[in-house]
């Protein structure tokens, strides 16, 4: 299985702000073994 995940907002694209959901949603979505 295969996903996609998508971050909008600038404090994110100018590396202001850490996207820990994301991250954690990564990891996640790898031990199940999603790509």
């Amino acid at each position: 299985m295969r996903a996609e995940l998508l971050t909008i907002g600038d404090e994110l694209l100018i590396g202001q702000t850490t996207n820990t959901n994301a991250a954690w949603l990564g990891r996640r979505l790898s031990r199940l073994g999603v790509r």
